[in-house]
């Protein structure tokens, strides 16, 4: 039997490639990608969905903490007379700007901080840190005050002697400057008069409400002393 050339290539072609099927690792091969690739290629997919998932939901968790720090409450202060009637009312959380009687008030107190010379220590230092509350850093008014009490040490001088003010006047001069008049008494530890002056200053201020609960428990009003000059009265 004789076969022209296009039936021995139809034969040709349907007889097996034994080689190829007896090839174990082409065959493992296969094997292995048909089983374990459809596996990896999910696995990365539900990496990809878990992590977008995350960011979602940490993006939700943001917002929601920060639409619920946002105050719906807006409280009011009202004012009321001797009968009860109302006679002022303002929003409780915007500071306003200090009646003229609580500013002479608060630098009354101000020198007095500054200037006094104390036994205590823990009287001393509280006086000092008071004092500089209210003026603000980087100004004149800090370094009049940095230098004063470089030049006469609170502490050294309470090794022999106080000094106590009396606040004799605060006068306005300007909306944001006044003048302070008091008198200086300087004791020895024995209690002998050593001294007793008379002194003036005049004082530039500005209204800085505070931010912080720290700083607002010292300067409540917001007085910001940024100029200062001192001298003693003939």
């Amino acid at each position: 039997m004789f076969l022209n050339k296009a039936h021995r290539q139809d034969f040709k072609s349907a007889i097996p490639n034994t080689k190829e099927q007896t090839n174990v690792y082409l065959s493992a091969r296969r094997e292995w990608n048909e089983r374990y690739g459809s596996y990896i290629s999910q696995t990365r997919n539900w990496q990809i969905i878990a992590i977008t998932s995350l960011c979602l939901a940490g993006l939700a968790c943001g917002g929601l903490a920060w639409v619920g720090a946002q105050s719906k409450i807006t409280p009011y202060v009202v004012e009321v007379d001797k009968l009860g009637e109302a006679v002022a009312i303002g929003v409780a959380d915007k500071a306003s700007i200090p009646d003229s009687r609580i500013i002479r008030a608060q630098l009354a107190r101000w020198v007095t901080n500054a200037r006094s010379v104390y036994f205590d220590k823990d009287a001393q230092n509280k006086a000092v840190n008071e004092a500089y509350a209210l003026v603000g850093n980087s100004t004149p008014a800090f370094s009049t005050l940095a230098d004063f009490h470089t030049n006469f040490q609170p502490f050294e001088r309470a090794k022999t002697e106080s000094v106590s003010i009396s606040v004799q006047s605060v006068l306005p001069i300007t909306k944001d400057s006044y003048r302070i008049e008091w008198r200086e008494e300087v004791l020895q530890r024995d209690g002998q008069l050593i001294s007793n002056t008379n002194w003036q200053a005049q004082v530039g201020i500005s209204i800085v409400p505070p931010t912080e609960e720290s700083k607002a428990l010292i300067n409540p009003m917001g007085i910001v002393i940024n100029s200062l000059s001192w001298s003693q009265r003939i």
